[in-house]
């Protein structure tokens, strides 16, 4: 990309030449997966967040303290596929990772461990699914309706009590 020069006056860039337009969703896996989600548990009640900062759902308890910029660093730049999220409050209720050929990667395991870790310590569900071609439908919908603590009566979900 050419260097874009400091000055007041506008200058012309052609940024099709450098960007284009994306899907948020540009994987099937993802978007399978997604549609799991948007058919079986989002409805009226709950959203789902999609490429998420981790750090829009874990903060840090006092950042301006020594060594925060340390902990800020260890969660900033962090992605989490999908967040599902009461829709009235937009409360986080469980972080969900499709793990793909890229967690078999050692730098990447760190990360999820530390990612695991972290979840654990602070009491947020995780839900970690292995990318598949064809995911089953049945299971999926059962391990979140565990995590995220709900109930179901004939095919409907019950009310996730709100988080103190």
């Amino acid at each position: 990309m050419p260097r874009i020069k400091q000055s007041s006056a506008p200058q012309k860039v052609d940024f099709g030449r450098y960007y284009k337009k994306k899907y948020v969703l540009d994987v099937k896996s993802e978007l399978d997966f997604y549609e799991i989600m948007r058919d079986e548990i989002l409805g009226e009640r709950f959203v789902a967040m999609i490429q998420i900062p981790l750090s829009s759902v874990i903060g840090i308890k006092n950042q301006y303290q020594k060594g925060g910029g340390t902990l800020w660093n260890k969660i900033n730049k962090k992605r989490l596929d999908f967040v599902i999220c009461r829709k009235d409050t937009l409360e986080g209720l469980l972080a969900i990772e499709l793990d793909g050929p890229s967690h078999r990667n050692r730098k990447r395991q760190e990360r999820d461990a530390f990612v695991n870790e972290l979840f654990k310590t602070i009491g947020f569900p995780l839900m970690r699914v292995p990318v598949q071609s064809r995911y089953d439908r049945n299971a999926i919908v059962e391990e979140m309706v565990s995590k995220m603590g709900l109930v179901r009566k004939r095919s409907k979900l019950a009310s996730v009590p709100r988080r103190s």
